[in-house]
């Protein structure tokens, strides 16, 4: 059986991790190399020529887009796009000859993109070089909104959550637990993804591993050896990391709490 050779490229370790582990349980792609830059990447597509690469949009220095653009002509693998895009955003540039992963996806949808990326290689369908152009236009004029509402699936059920009512989000392996006020949901996402992409007004990254909303918080109490716990509204403690605490103030005192 031949393989499908496939590379990962995205700047977030638990997002190549993901992908990774998704891949080994099928029988017929072979992940080749892992990139965690765009420049490493345009470098490992031109030495393994592979069949596709899985290729994050939002990277530092050289977006996904822009490494697209800057793939040689022979190399020319087929591109699955992830993103962590609104659907909004998405339809503005969905095209027919490439498939894309929104962030945060499930192994459904995952599996349905690397059936499409199989159907493509099959049958030899390209992304033309204008249509990639025209994603980087749109990423450009769509990559400073800042994301006020999330999007996550239930069951069979997609939920939107307004980030007022997000209590706070804490790290779960390779998923985040997001606490709202509609209730708790488990999501295929990654802690930097949340913190760079929420309200940095509203919200604040305690620790490495929780992200609070700072109009949730009701107080601070001291914990050990000069460290505090914030305590949520709704009673809940979150441990504060230990050189975090002049920051909160000053970010408490910036905050978008007002109702």
């Amino acid at each position: 059986m031949h393989k499908i050779k496939a590379i990962i490229v995205d700047d977030e370790p638990q997002a190549r991790e993901s992908i990774s582990h998704l891949l080994k349980e099928v029988n017929d792609v072979e992940v080749v190399d892992q990139c965690d830059n765009g420049q490493d990447a345009i470098e490992a597509i031109s030495e393994h020529q592979p069949d596709l690469v899985f290729l994050d949009i939002q990277m530092p220095e050289l977006n996904g887009f822009e490494v697209a653009e800057r793939i040689d002509a022979e190399s020319d693998p087929y591109i699955v796009f992830v993103t962590a895009f609104d659907e909004y955003a998405i339809r503005a540039f969905d095209i027919n000859a490439v498939d894309y992963i929104l962030k945060p996806y499930d192994d459904d949808r995952f599996y349905q993109a690397l059936d499409r990326a199989r159907e493509r290689l099959e049958s030899q369908s390209k992304v033309s070089r204008q249509e990639i152009a025209h994603l980087l236009k749109v990423y450009n004029n769509s990559k400073e909104d800042i994301l006020r509402n999330l999007t996550v699936r239930s069951g069979n059920k997609i939920v939107f959550i307004e980030d007022r009512t997000i209590e706070w989000i804490e790290a779960a392996d390779q998923y985040c637990n997001i606490h709202s006020s509609k209730g708790d949901y488990l999501v295929r996402e990654s802690m930097r993804y949340y913190e760079e992409n929420l309200d940095p007004n509203l919200f604040f990254r305690a620790h490495r591993s929780s992200i609070i909303n700072l109009s949730k918080i009701k107080e601070l109490q001291p914990f050990k050896k000069g460290r505090y716990v914030i305590v949520l509204q709704s009673g809940q403690l979150v441990e504060l990391g230990s050189s975090k605490l002049e920051t909160l103030k000053k970010r408490m005192s910036q905050a978008r709490i007002s109702q």
